[in-house]
């Protein structure tokens, strides 16, 4: 045939050159996408970006998972789990990077990341950590896929992966550097500010019937009181990582429109409603003040570290306690596991350590820390108690040590102030505390050497019948909640 052919077109020639493994971080990179369908009929797709350099040195290996891990010669991977002992509707699994983003896993098809030994036990629960997942399209699975959450067990039968997080999870969580201040309303302000005063925070402003008290650390207020029928709490707010993160949540999650903050260092929030309908502020821009140095450490002489020679121990002097930050909050709440889903999904929060009642999941008590990666955040910022009217349990401000809280305690007690409980010490957690009751029914307690944890630590469960409230004393733990 004479009918005239296209023209074939030809790439240019290409420089063959051997593939070669990355040798640090942000070398080489791999990207992809990834859809994923549920048996519920939901799906969602998900563009995965990898840094070689981490693939390379997190390759587990696992005989309980069939299928397995190919090493490529360019150091990426390819993996297609499916574990033999159990097929069952897909879940969500979270993991996080250093990115600091949630990377998911499927229920069925899980990145080994998760996977587990013959025995039980977690392995290269690091793998992937540079790993980056940009939602494109999403339709979340049921709530009901909360209870489905896989138990990772540890051969002591104690620690589950994934750490603390809830199967069920939002994909962009806001990301939160520390509680910053609450503000509460009670019948008898002056009798509110007389006690916060005696208790040790200091007041700096008043305003609108307003009062705002400090702290001797660097934030610009941590408590606010203000007139009102009942003693409730108004707002809890949390400070954000950037003023990125209060966009996020208005676009995100429905918070109300950005405004400016009136009190003491200015700045910008927003608002939130947990389940519970307690407002969640998130704010940024708070000029903070300068720290007030700290007092001195003290030396402690133990039989085999002796620190005073030829001297007297200096004691504090009488007094308040010296607050120096706002550590966290206990709260009562109605649905449990709606509000793990809701503080898990929003902001990010981890479980810490769990209580259940009955049967494993059967939870009625619980701390949460905030997520910050690697870094070493405090054993809880929030407490739920799944019992009682929704509301607020206690707050508390970290002092410097067990002995400020000893002096602070007897203090408090010249003044006919009416102790909950303290000084103790909590086993989860580990802080020493001393938590007192104001005229108008406010829990306000102290805490000093809390445990800190990071991201990775797993979440411990045990039964609420085990629990104890204070290693130091036999006192019921229902004195704590009276």
């Amino acid at each position: 045939m004479n009918l005239p052919r296209r023209a074939e077109k030809r790439l240019p020639a290409r420089i063959r050159q051997p593939l070669l493994a990355a040798g640090q971080t942000n070398q080489g990179w791999n990207w992809g996408f990834m859809s994923v369908a549920f048996w519920s009929g939901g799906r969602f797709r998900t563009f995965n970006a990898i840094d070689e350099f981490n693939c390379a040195r997190w390759l587990p290996r696992s005989p309980d998972w069939v299928g397995g891990v190919e090493q490529t010669a360019s150091q990426t991977v390819r993996c297609s789990c499916v574990k033999q002992d159990e097929i069952r509707p897909a879940i969500y699994r979270v993991h996080r990077c250093d990115h600091e983003k949630p990377f998911f896993h499927r229920g069925r098809h899980s990145y080994p990341s998760l996977a587990r030994t013959a025995t039980g036990a977690p392995i290269a629960d690091q793998f992937m950590r540079r790993a980056i997942a940009v939602r494109t399209e999403a339709v979340m699975t049921p709530v009901g896929a909360l209870n489905r959450q896989e138990q990772h067990a540890a051969p002591d039968g104690k620690a589950r992966l994934p750490p603390g997080r809830p199967a069920f999870t939002h994909l962009a969580m806001l990301k939160l550097k520390s509680l910053h201040h609450l503000c509460v309303e009670v019948p008898d302000l002056d009798t509110n500010t007389k006690f916060a005063t005696d208790f040790g925070l200091l007041e700096t402003a008043r305003k609108d019937n307003r009062v705002y008290f400090r702290t001797y650390g660097a934030d610009a207020y941590s408590y606010v009181a203000e007139p009102g029928a009942k003693t409730r709490l108004k707002s809890v707010a949390f400070l954000a990582e950037s003023r990125a993160v209060l966009d996020d949540a208005v676009q995100q999650f429905g918070a109300t429109p950005v405004r400016p903050l009136d009190g003491p260092g200015g700045g910008f929030a927003v608002s939130l409603t947990d389940p519970d309908g307690n407002i969640i502020d998130i704010v940024y821009g708070i000029e903070e003040r300068e720290a007030d140095p700290m007092l001195p450490a003290p030396q402690i002489n133990t039989p085999d570290n002796v620190q005073r020679f030829n001297t007297r121990h200096v004691r504090p002097d009488d007094g308040p306690a010296r607050p120096l930050r706002l550590g966290h909050i206990g709260l009562f709440v109605g649905n449990y596991a709606r509000s793990e889903a809701w503080y898990a999904k929003t902001l990010g929060l981890i479980a810490s350590d769990r209580m259940y009642a009955g049967v494993p999941n059967n939870y009625v008590g619980g701390f949460y820390r905030l997520d910050r990666g690697e870094e070493y955040v405090d054993h809880h910022v929030v407490g739920f108690f799944g019992m009682g009217a929704p509301g607020i349990h206690h707050f508390s401000f970290e002092v410097q040590g067990i002995e400020q809280q000893m002096v602070a305690h007897r203090h408090l007690q010249k003044a006919n102030y009416q102790p909950v409980w303290g000084v103790g010490r909590h086993p989860l957690g580990s802080h020493v505390f001393d938590m007192w009751k104001d005229p108008n029914g406010l829990r306000f307690e102290t805490f000093s050497d809390t445990d800190k944890y990071n991201a990775e630590r797993a979440v411990f469960d045990q039964d609420v019948q085990k629990s104890e409230m204070d290693v130091w004393s036999n006192d019921s733990v229902e004195r704590y909640f009276s």
